[in-house]
């Protein structure tokens, strides 16, 4: 990757990640800003990607050219690409909980992402939350941030700032749905 900018996307590959999608957002931006003026999007997970998101790489070869996969890394590979990146993404259409965006977060780094229940939670409804595959949303909101340190510092304070709840409040919960009879 070099002394590229980049955003991030931290993620095993299944379609309800939407992969594929952000192949679609990052053609757009490029259509929009130009490929010199589009970072690189960074993608780190397991699993072998899914063959929708490969026919949209093979759709979309200016935007592919601008996407790396790194596959499964290393924690310290993991850790370097969350200080250095410039934003984190997760337009994952469900999740369990969203530990990308949790990490992004301890990480202080801002992160977009879909506006699902869990991933709500785990940003502490701190970041945008934009509607699965709404293309003019995601690119919109990621150009943004691409393009203008004004409209992703908020977003940038608000990640260094972030604290996951110490009080055990999520664990309560689910104890005390466990519980109920």
């Amino acid at each position: 990757i070099g002394d590229d900018r980049f955003v991030l996307y931290v993620s095993t590959f299944n379609p309800r990640k939407n992969h594929d999608f952000l192949v679609e957002v990052w053609d757009q931006l490029i259509a929009e800003r130009g490929a010199e003026s589009t970072p690189l999007l960074v993608l780190i997970g397991r699993d072998k990607p899914y063959k929708t998101f490969q026919a949209a790489l093979a759709a979309h070869p200016t935007a592919a050219a601008k996407i790396i996969n790194l596959g499964s890394v290393s924690n310290e590979t993991l850790r370097w690409a969350y200080k250095t990146c410039l934003f984190a993404v997760f337009p994952s259409q469900a999740e369990g909980w969203g530990l990308g965006v949790t990490e992004a977060l301890r990480f202080g780094k801002p992160v977009i992402h879909t506006d699902t229940p869990q991933l709500n939670e785990a940003s502490q409804g701190l970041m945008p939350a934009l509607a699965n595959r709404d293309h003019k949303s995601w690119t919109a909101r990621t150009g943004a941030w691409i393009g203008d340190q004004a409209a992703i510092k908020p977003y940038r304070d608000a990640a260094e700032r972030f604290e996951e709840a110490q009080d055990g409040g999520f664990a309560n919960r689910v104890l005390s749905v466990l519980r109920t009879p």
